[in-house]
């Protein structure tokens, strides 16, 4: 078996915090086998594929899936892939963990040492260190427990009771991760926007959407005419007729998380603009508030606070589906 990300090897940069993973883990990123990797000759085997943090296979991969494990909206395909494991976390990497718990029961920790500071870095990233009242549920809190005394981090005694509270080591890597995530300055707003992409064919309407790490308004007074005009040039590269931009940051002063939606739907879609723009602002999950930034006022664009900073693209991603597709 072999591991094959969907990140292009030239976006392996964007994501900082996972190349610091790497490092913890005395691994090197660049070993990864990525998409860009891959020639059209080898995609057109009959391959097998194991589907992780996705439950649809991509159109350009070619075979059968034999086993998903995901922890996103259920789409409906590969029902015959066994295991077919598609059920709440906060990370996907805690149903891994969790699919896989004999093994850190009966091999040597040595052995396990590297994979188990990959996969526990990867939960933190995704479940903010595991934040009270975040994104963290039981299998999340339950995996790192399995995890931790494989990573040298600390005992298996200092995390004895299933307490929900991690051991002060695991607190300080979150931190540390948690900065890397954020280190994002050097940065465009393409890359950005790249970033933590995901794309959705749908009835309709070509719909991407973007998950960025740093507020609206830091992102707008970089410069507001590159800021538009980036978004109007990955709109026109990747044929979108709706782009989504959700932002997730912390306040300068309080350090509150705050969430926010900046939509931009192509000219020739009035019907799509009117129902997700409508649909945002009064679904009730979100609780989204309208807010004003430099320039939206010129175009086909919305922007809202989200009054729940809770509800992440899993959330958005289904509602935007129904919004576009019931037209």
């Amino acid at each position: 078996m072999i591991s094959l990300v969907q990140t292009p090897r030239s976006d392996l940069h964007l994501r900082p915090e996972n190349a610091f993973a790497f490092s913890l883990a005395s691994l090197d990123i660049e070993n990864l086998l990525t998409t860009s990797d891959i020639s059209s000759g080898i995609s057109a085997h009959n391959l097998d594929y194991v589907l992780v943090d996705h439950n649809r296979l991509l159109p350009s991969c070619k075979g059968n899936v034999v086993a998903i494990l995901d922890h996103h909206e259920d789409e409906r395909q590969h029902l015959e892939a066994n295991p077919r494991i598609i059920r709440p976390a906060g990370s996907c990497a805690s149903l891994v963990t969790t699919q896989f718990r004999e093994s850190w029961a009966t091999r040597p920790t040595d052995e396990l040492k590297s994979v188990a500071m990959l996969l526990l870095s990867a939960i933190l990233i995704d479940t903010d260190g595991l934040k009270p009242g975040g994104k963290a549920v039981d299998v999340d809190h339950d995996a790192v427990q399995l995890l931790v005394p494989h990573t040298g981090l600390v005992t298996s005694s200092s995390i004895v009771g299933g307490g929900r509270q991690p051991p002060v080591a695991v607190e300080a890597l979150s931190r540390r991760l948690a900065t890397a995530k954020s280190s994002v300055e050097h940065l465009s707003m393409k890359d950005l926007l790249r970033r933590d992409y995901k794309e959705y064919d749908l009835t309709g309407a070509r719909v991407g959407l973007s998950t960025v790490p740093v507020g609206l308004k830091v992102l707008v007074k970089r410069n507001t005419e590159q800021f538009w005009g980036d978004m109007d040039g990955w709109m026109s590269e990747r044929k979108l007729d709706v782009l989504g931009v959700l932002t997730t940051y912390r306040s300068a002063k309080k350090r509150k998380h705050r969430r926010q939606l900046l939509f931009v739907v192509r000219p020739g879609q009035d019907k799509v603009e009117s129902a997700l723009f409508e649909g945002i602002a009064r679904d009730r999950e979100l609780q989204c508030e309208e807010r004003r930034i430099a320039g939206v006022e010129n175009r086909r664009a919305r922007c809202w606070r989200q009054g729940n900073a809770k509800a992440t693209r899993k959330v958005v991603a289904p509602l935007v589906k129904r919004l576009v597709e019931t037209l």
